[in-house]
């Protein structure tokens, strides 16, 4: 039997395989993409020490500590398990800033219907729910970097440029409710698992940037994380400053 193929019979051959044949293919070659995109990630993020954030709320409104409206966010995340941030909110009519510090799982705010004065509302051992919550929605190493472990249907959806870096932009699907089933936060910062009842638990939308280097460089989610939240809310974190020496000290 001759068994000599010539080129046109090769492409011949390729033209003929089964078109859904071909989309699988593709399908099975982008899912192992993405997958190792995310794990690049999870490895880089883990691996920092400490890093700088930036939160905004870009649509829709979340509301904290019962009566605030959150505007945004800017603080510093060091490992294991502290960070510190500044809050600008509204409430009513009147435009605030509040403070947290949170150590160990010790928190510290201050009180802007006092002159801002410290107030210790969790010694790492106790505290009330809102607390919890609270730290959980403004650390994104409670919740969101947690999520690049649990992301549901990821999908790499083109690239861009994040103030001179070039990510990969992924999308996918966030079920919070998943997180009770982790022994153990992988990105170091012990999470409040026992709180997460206060969640909606329904899943959110969520868009990671991602770095050549694994870093993420931005977060955006989409819908409510908390019954006080609205159903059309969006918040965007922004990353930087990655291993820079920062000191987080008890405020009082």
């Amino acid at each position: 039997m001759n068994l000599t193929f010539t080129r046109r019979s090769i492409v011949a051959a390729a033209v003929a395989l089964p078109v859904g044949s071909v989309f699988a293919t593709r399908a099975l070659a982008q899912d192992a993409d993405v997958n190792a995109i995310l794990k690049q990630a999870t490895d880089a993020m883990a691996a920092l020490k400490s890093f700088h954030f930036v939160m905004e709320t870009i649509d829709g409104k979340a509301t904290i500590l019962g009566t605030l409206e959150l505007k945004g966010v800017e603080g510093d995340v060091v490992r294991p398990a502290s960070f510190q941030a500044a809050l600008d909110a509204s409430a009513t009519i009147v435009d605030v800033s509040v403070q947290v510090v949170a150590i160990d799982g010790a928190v510290w705010i201050t009180n802007p219907l006092q002159a801002g004065s410290w107030e210790q509302v969790s010694t790492g051992d106790e505290g009330d729910g809102s607390v919890a919550t609270l730290t959980n929605l403004i650390n994104p190493d409670k919740l969101f970097l947690l999520a690049l472990d649990l992301l549901d249907n990821p999908a790499i959806d083109g690239q861009a440029d994040i103030d001179g870096v070039t990510t990969t932009r992924v999308t996918g699907e966030f079920d919070p409710g998943k997180l009770s089933d982790l022994a153990a936060d992988s990105t170091g910062t012990p999470t409040d698992l026992d709180q997460l009842g206060l969640l909606t638990g329904e899943p959110v939308d969520l868009t990671f940037w991602i770095a050549e280097d694994g870093k993420v460089i931005r977060i955006e989610e989409e819908g409510p994380l908390t019954e006080s939240e609205s159903r059309d809310v969006v918040r965007r974190f922004t990353f930087s400053e990655f291993d820079t020496a920062i000191e987080i000290k008890p405020p009082v």
